[in-house]
C-alpha cells in the first residue's frame, strides 16, 4: 500500500500513522471527499441547489488542503471541473 493512499485512509478514518495533521477531523470535508474520489461529481451537484453544490465544492478544496499538508506538498489549485455549473470557469 502506498504512503499517499495510507494518509488518505488515516485522514479519513481519524486514526492510524501519518493521522496528525494538527488540527480536529472535519468529517464534512472528509465525506465530501469521499463523494468526490467515488462517485460521478456531475450527477450528485446537479441534483442540488446552487448553495448547497458550493457548499460541498468548499468542503471538497479543505479537503484536498488538508491532503496536500498531510503529504508536505505546496497546495494544488481546484481541479477545474469542481465547480463545473459556475460560468466563469
Amino acid at each position: 500500500m502506498g504512503a499517499r493512499f495510507r494518509r488518505l485512509l488515516a485522514a479519513v478514518t481519524h486514526s492510524g500513522p501519518g493521522y496528525d495533521l494538527g488540527v480536529a477531523p472535519d468529517v464534512e470535508a472528509d465525506a465530501w471527499g469521499s463523494v468526490w474520489l467515488h462517485t460521478n461529481w456531475w450527477h450528485v451537484t446537479s441534483q442540488m441547489t446552487t448553495p448547497g453544490a458550493e457548499y460541498a465544492a468548499d468542503c471538497v478544496a479543505r479537503w484536498m488542503v488538508a491532503l496536500d499538508a498531510a503529504d508536505g506538498v505546496p497546495t494544488r489549485t481546484e481541479p477545474e471541473d469542481l465547480r463545473w455549473w459556475r460560468d466563469d470557469r
